[in-house]
């Protein structure tokens, strides 16, 4: 059993179990009052029937339960809680935030957790990132406002998309920040990993940053140079790649110019032995495909044989994107400051859980 399908085995085990969920709640909502609640207002007025600390109870409740917020609302009723407001006064207060507004609280709280990681000892020394974007599923109309178009999937080809950085190391997969993608262009994906990067360096010492091939591009590739980042991540089999790997004797590098229009690039290949067959071969005896990573680091014989042990480190974002899911309140509202609001919320949480993770021990062994 590889480590990726023992992890999800554990996360599995762990999030569905109802007593485990039930000590999750309870340590993670020590932190509802000093964290979170002072941090994400609503401006109510002062008449209001509700407070801010009403309206994040419902969307806790939801988080927790992984349920709809009319479904956490009225939970929260027959537990005997007052002053519960329904599914549309939530929703109305979490709408009326711009996203710039959502995106700076929850930059606070974030920013919370981490001095409270650093004091745990969690975000100590160099850490490996990994940069990727996760999709929401959607299914109202494609001309909705930030949904693009993705890969077919569970009835539907649109999605809100997040772009995160997340720390990789085990037991401290941290998600370090959440930008909206509004698109997979390669300009606004430079710009997004920069944002994202530039970010991290305030929080963490960086050792290496893995993408998915989705990243791959001049604009990408020409920033994190810029930056001095040292990253991997696979490259787009382009019919000059595909003759070189067809002649080369691996493990081979090889420095290639990547262009794109007017711009250009140059990058380090290197050409391993895939640790996957051919789609087109079904014998056990068939050929292997031949593997093509991009990357700026040093690399010496021994690691590039073990290029693709190193690169499985990228699994511990599906892993944190996994949790984060199971920390999620649903809602089929089609504002997207509500989306963005419960994606990051989401996120709060799954950090928190971290933060306590070592309180679980006994459950975990």
């Amino acid at each position: 059993m590889n480590e990726k399908t023992k992890q999800k085995k554990l996360d599995d085990f762990y999030f569905g179990n109802h007593e485990n969920k039930k000590v999750i709640g309870s340590k993670v909502g020590h932190a509802f009052k000093s964290i979170i609640n002072p941090s994400i207002l609503f401006n109510m007025r002062h008449n209001c029937l509700y407070s801010d600390r009403d309206i994040l109870h419902v969307v806790m409740r939801g988080a927790l339960t992984n349920n709809f917020i009319e479904n956490a609302s009225e939970s929260l009723i027959l537990d005997g809680y007052l002053n519960v407001p329904n599914g549309d006064t939530v929703r109305y207060h979490i709408k009326k935030n711009e996203i710039d507004e959502i995106l700076k609280r929850f930059t606070f709280v974030f920013d919370s957790i981490f001095r409270e990681a650093k004091k745990q000892g969690l975000l100590n020394g160099e850490v490996d990132l990994a940069i990727d974007w996760t999709s929401v599923k959607f299914y109202g109309k494609r001309d909705t406002k930030m949904v693009v178009g993705t890969k077919a999937e569970r009835g539907t080809t649109k999605a809100y998309q997040f772009a995160t950085v997340t720390i990789v190391e085990k037991n401290k997969r941290f998600v370090l920040r959440a930008l909206p993608l509004e698109s997979r262009d390669s300009e606004h994906l430079k710009a997004v990993v920069e944002n994202l990067l530039n970010y991290a360096k305030t929080k963490v010492k960086i050792n290496r940053v893995f993408f998915d091939r989705g990243f791959y591009s001049v604009a990408v590739i020409s920033t994190l140079k810029k930056m001095d980042i040292q990253f991997l991540m696979p490259a787009k089999k382009s019919k000059n790649i595909t003759k070189m790997a067809e002649k080369v004797k691996l493990p081979a590098t090889r420095l290639y110019r990547l262009k794109s229009k007017n711009k250009g690039t140059l990058v380090k290949l290197i050409f391993v032995e895939s640790d996957k067959r051919s789609k087109n071969n079904s014998q056990a005896n068939d050929e292997k495909e031949i593997g093509v990573f991009a990357t700026n680091m040093s690399l010496g014989p021994d690691e590039i044989k073990e290029l693709y042990s190193l690169y499985s480190k990228r699994w511990g974002i599906e892993t944190s994107y996994r949790m984060c899911n199971t920390f999620r309140t649903k809602t089929a509202a089609t504002d997207y400051s509500i989306r963005l609001f419960l994606f990051l919320f989401s996120i709060v949480l799954y950090n928190l859980w971290l933060c306590r993770k070592p309180t679980f021990h006994f459950i975990l062994t």
